[in-house]
């Protein structure tokens, strides 16, 4: 699982926690790489939760925000509305002012 999330996801932060509320409860945070390490060297059994978390954002580059509008109404079957959310979580700008912007394009 370690070594899967690792080539796909790339060398996010991450946590595992092993047999919880029982006498070997193991809870380590590191990297997925640190994580795979240190697996490696014990023979880890029992349940394990593990929690990985998001990667940075990425930078829009070389785009404006009418080009991802309008990308997502011919690539995608997304609403309008569901487009603005999108974007805006992606983002990180308002959802209303996307929401507004996108529907001066939508049906163009």
């Amino acid at each position: 699982l370690l070594a899967d999330a690792l080539e796909i996801l790339g060398d996010r932060r991450a946590f595992w926690a092993r047999e919880l509320t029982k006498a070997f409860e193991d809870l380590q945070y590191g990297t997925l790489s640190e994580l795979l390490a240190k697996s490696k060297e014990s023979r880890n059994r029992g349940e394990f939760v593990v929690i990985i978390c998001p990667g940075a954002k990425e930078e829009v580059k070389g785009q404006t925000l009418d080009e991802l509008i309008l990308w997502y109404r011919d690539n995608s079957e997304l609403s309008l509305k569901d487009v603005s959310r999108q974007l805006a979580a992606d983002l990180g700008v308002s959802r209303s002012q996307i929401y507004q912007q996108a529907l001066a394009l939508w049906n163009k």
